[in-house]
C-alpha cells in the first residue's frame, strides 16, 4: 500500500505537512516510516528552518532573498 502511493503525497504525509489517509495512518509500514522520518528531522533539522506541521514548506526563493511561498516568509 505505501509502496503505491505517489512521491509527492508521501513526502507531505512523512513529513507532517498534511494528513495521510485513514487506511495509510494504520499501516504498520508506514508508521514506522513516518516516525523514521520524523526522528530524523528532529535530530538533524533546526526547527526555526521548518514550517509548522499541518503547513506547506517554502517552495523556493525570491530575488529578495524571502521565501516566495509557503508558511516561512
Amino acid at each position: 500500500m505505501v509502496l503505491d502511493c505517489e512521491n509527492p503525497d508521501l513526502f507531505q504525509w512523512l513529513t507532517g505537512q498534511a494528513e495521510p489517509s485513514p487506511e495509510l495512518s494504520a499501516n504498520p509500514a508506514f508508521l514506522r516510516l513516518q516516525a523514521h522520518v520524523a526522528a530524523q528531522l528532529n535530530e538533524r533539522a533546526r526547527s526555526d528552518t521548518r514550517g509548522a506541521l499541518g503547513k506547506p514548506w517554502v517552495r523556493g526563493w525570491n530575488d529578495s532573498g524571502k521565501p516566495s511561498s509557503g508558511n516561512q516568509q
